[in-house]
């Protein structure tokens, strides 16, 4: 199931972030920071120079949406905070009911080269320390897992009122 849920986020996050940019506080400006230049000179907007840079937020709220509406599963949202004052940064992920981590935007964390990696992590908290671990840009960034807050009423409350869909079966 895991690879279902992989490929169907691989497919339909950035066109659900570019389509929803207004509804997620997002300027398009924001949207495309999100990917290498480099890679997007040459590919595009596409999986092969996304990153993620600065909207795991609005990110994590695409895929919780996406999953929940399409396989009905459940998922937490957690977000982590380091620093203090204008040094403070946070991030944002998901781990499903079954003990797998979503994190679309993991990638920012990750020294080059990155390519060879999917665009949005799906599995468990081992295979996100193997792959995250040896790759840091900063041996902190292995803390930014850490579930310190737990924001899925929040997130849940958003999605609702903003762009909440029912599956028909």
């Amino acid at each position: 199931m895991l690879r279902i849920y992989q490929k169907y986020l691989d497919h339909n996050l950035i066109s659900e972030l570019f389509k929803n940019v207004g509804i997620l506080g997002m300027h398009s400006n924001e949207l495309h920071n999100a990917f290498d230049v480099y890679k997007f000179q040459k590919h595009g907007y596409n999986n092969i120079s996304w990153i993620g840079t600065n909207i795991c937020g609005p990110s994590v709220v695409v895929c919780k949406n996406l999953l929940e509406s399409e396989f009905n599963v459940n998922a937490r949202v957690y977000t982590n905070k380091q620093g203090v004052g204008k040094n403070m940064s946070d991030h944002t992920f998901m781990e499903l009911d079954n003990g797998v981590y979503v994190d679309p935007t993991y990638r920012q964390f990750l020294k080059e080269p990155f390519t060879h990696l999917s665009p949005i992590f799906v599995g468990t908290g081992i295979e996100l320390a193997e792959k995250v671990r040896p790759n840091v840009r900063k041996i902190n960034d292995v803390q930014r897992w850490d579930k310190d807050k737990d924001i899925t009423e929040k997130v849940d409350k958003f999605i609702k009122e903003n762009f909440y869909r029912v599956k028909n079966n």
